[in-house]
């Protein structure tokens, strides 16, 4: 599966994440008309996310009449935490992007104001966890 999406890809997988029910290429048209302004436009970024495996069709409706006849439904086939997880691990298949993460980590959690003894205690407790972390993974894939 593959895991990296353009903007409009984004767009339209947040669309199914946050919806309840299977979306249609004209339920997608009408929620993201502001990005899509030509309707072959979703239907383009659809085929290429149906290649990816992030979305399946799932039925079929009759109701949108006004277009076309009937219309696919589509859902996404991994939740939005499942995607970002596996991002994540795509990312860090690699020890440099691994210690660029954990400098940014460590980077975030510094504020000025901090005072140094506290900020050290801190930063040693988040390389401890990060040490844990890169363990587990290494034992896992041993």
């Amino acid at each position: 599966m593959v895991y990296k999406l353009s903007e409009h890809e984004r767009l339209i997988m947040a669309e199914f994440w946050h919806s309840d029910k299977p979306l249609t290429s004209v339920d997608l048209f009408d929620r993201l008309s502001d990005h899509f302004p030509h309707k072959p436009q979703i239907h383009r970024y659809i085929n290429m996310l149906l290649e990816k495996g992030l979305i399946s069709v799932c039925g079929v409706n009759c109701s949108h009449a006004k277009f076309a006849k009937y219309a696919r439904e589509f859902k996404a086939t991994v939740t939005e935490d499942e995607f970002m997880k596996n991002v994540l691990l795509d990312d860090i298949s690699s020890m440099s992007t691994l210690q660029k993460i954990a400098l940014a980590l460590l980077d975030e959690t510094s504020p000025k104001k901090k005072k140094e003894k506290e900020q050290n205690e801190e930063d040693q407790k988040l390389v401890q966890e990060l040490e844990r972390i890169i363990e587990e993974y290494k034992n896992e894939n041993d």
